[in-house]
């Protein structure tokens, strides 16, 4: 199976000051509970996913960041 891979076009780079950013976010925080005890559940500590995360994204400009589960845990443990 032989296909062409077609891109789009490439855009000219737009500078940073132009204009209002497509999306602001500051302090983003997101943790997940856990959940402990028998036989009444009860909270007894959370994950934090996320805490305290600022981003803000340009029209024209992409970023990604993603890491698996097993870096996070060894960035945790270094």
């Amino acid at each position: 199976m032989t296909e062409d891979l077609v891109l789009p076009a490439p855009r000219d780079a737009a500078p940073e000051d132009s204009g209002d950013p497509l999306l602001v976010v500051e302090g983003l925080t997101k943790h997940f509970p856990v959940k402990g005890g028998f036989p009444i559940r009860r909270t007894v500590g959370a994950v934090q996913a996320v805490d305290g995360i600022d981003l803000t994204v340009h029209v024209g400009r992409a970023s990604a960041s993603s890491a698996s589960p097993a870096a996070a845990s060894r960035r945790r443990a270094a």
